[in-house]
């Protein structure tokens, strides 16, 4: 009978997926949003099933990022280093004082963005695309926030210790380099691929 997972073996799979995750919604945040979503380009979703699908991985992406920072690798490196978890405030609290979330309440605002996208949708263009341009705009925070935490899993566990990794790195890099969001840029600077996926990038070169 196959065993669960230790703990380490679940943090470093949740690791590896935000890294998948934050590079998905990097790769998606420079496709949709390269040019400002405006009420025009929400009233055309209808028409425009290209763009629809590309604002929906979007929604979807943006909000599977968070969850897993906010309610998996959050808590579960917070338990690694010893932290008593709780409720998701307390533990972006902590997350806060460790330095890895530049602001809590900054991410309370960007779970309500979440409802704002996906209520838009039905109620109202004008709140869709404001709530989309604004996502745009937390794409960095979110990004940084996963390197934030890989940086410190890689320094403080020995599971996620560099010489486990595929030496064979290379920066990411987006098709359409001249076009890439602000976002996209960030991404492109602190994540690695190698044969087992995106890696954080080293701090020198």
């Amino acid at each position: 009978m196959p065993q669960p997972p230790t703990p380490h073996e679940r943090l470093r799979f949740l690791a590896d997926l935000a890294q998948k995750e934050a590079r998905h919604l990097a790769l998606t945040d420079a496709r949709l949003l390269a040019q400002p979503f405006t009420e025009a380009r929400a009233r055309s979703l209808a028409q425009d099933i290209d763009l629809a699908e590309r604002a929906d991985a979007f929604v979807a992406r943006f909000g599977r990022l968070q969850d897993t920072l906010g309610d998996k690798l959050i808590p579960r490196h917070l338990e690694a280093l010893g932290e008593k978890t709780g409720a998701a405030i307390d533990n972006l609290d902590k997350a806060e004082r460790l330095g890895w979330v530049p602001s809590t309440e900054d991410w309370m605002a960007m779970r309500k963005l979440r409802n704002q996208m996906i209520h838009g949708y039905i109620d109202d263009p004008n709140i869709l695309a404001n709530a989309l341009q604004s996502g745009h705009e937390y794409v960095p925070t979110l990004v940084q926030v996963t390197n934030n935490i890989l940086k410190d899993l890689v320094n403080l566990n020995p599971i996620l210790q560099p010489q486990s990794f595929h030496p064979m790195f290379k920066l990411f890099q987006i098709v359409g380099d001249q076009n890439q969001t602000p976002a996209a840029r960030v991404a492109s600077q602190h994540l690695v691929v190698g044969a087992g996926g995106p890696r954080v990038a080293p701090d020198h070169p």
